[in-house]
């Protein structure tokens, strides 16, 4: 990160939750592989609009890694949509993120972080979502039988810099950053690609099982998802939409 005079933050890596933006919660359940998301965000056309939503907050945008997918740790085997009933999953605070569980006939129970491995150790919740990266760096798949890969929100990781900074920049300067922002993330998907590998044979090691969901049951997640996606889209810039969902 750079830092300004005065301590004053002027650039950093940061998660898309922390920006709580609707415009990006379009993003949910919409892709198979990380592939695919990584080229859609790096479309030029998607990227020019959803970079107009941090403008409006502030913040430039300097170009998105990513942890790969959230996925979900559980005790109990999923093999059926129906198997998500009553499956308490701590949630943060959104209410997106709620409505999506419920959907799937879940229990959606808000947590702070700092209280989901004892939260699973002692049964107040049966499950939580997460990157890799995080289940196996906060060691909460040794309360867990299983990583599902439900895959159903990308864990994307934004690159911003202060707009009014950014703006005041000579153009020379402009460029300096802006290839080194894209040297940046094309290393970080990189580096997060092999961290994920490594991630998953320690959990396989421990003797949690790695459970990857049929094409089927993905389709029937996103249909029962439906009405919270449409709860989202209505919210959210149709053109950012179209530009997301569009082949």
């Amino acid at each position: 990160m750079i830092l300004g005079m005065m301590g004053i933050l002027t650039a950093c890596g940061s998660s898309q939750s922390s920006l709580s933006n609707r415009d990006e919660e379009v993003q949910r359940c919409r892709f198979d592989t990380i592939e695919e998301v990584r080229e859609k965000v790096d479309d030029e056309k998607f990227y020019s609009l959803i970079e107009k939503v941090y403008e409006k907050g502030g913040f430039h945008l300097l170009g998105y890694a990513d942890q790969g997918f959230r996925v979900m740790s559980m005790n109990k085997k999923i093999q059926s949509l129906s198997d998500f009933k009553g499956q308490k999953i701590r949630t943060m605070e959104n209410s997106f993120h709620i409505d999506f569980w419920k959907a799937l006939k879940a229990s959606p129970t808000p947590m702070t972080f700092s209280e989901v491995y004892i939260g699973l150790q002692q049964g107040k919740i049966d499950a939580e979502e997460n990157p890799y990266e995080v289940i196996v760096s906060n060691r909460l798949y040794e309360q867990q039988k299983y990583i599902v890969e439900t895959n159903h929100l990308p864990h994307l990781i934004s690159l911003i810099v202060n707009d009014d900074f950014y703006q005041e920049l000579p153009e020379e300067t402009k460029t300096i950053i802006n290839e080194a922002a894209q040297t940046a993330k094309i290393k970080a998907r990189q580096a997060s690609d092999e961290r994920i590998e490594e991630k998953m044979k320690v959990i396989e090691e421990s003797g949690t099982e790695i459970i990857t969901l049929s094409d089927e049951l993905h389709q029937q997640i996103r249909e029962a998802a439906q009405p919270v996606y449409d709860v989202i889209g209505a919210q959210v810039d149709k053109d950012i939409v179209t530009a997301y969902l569009s082949d």
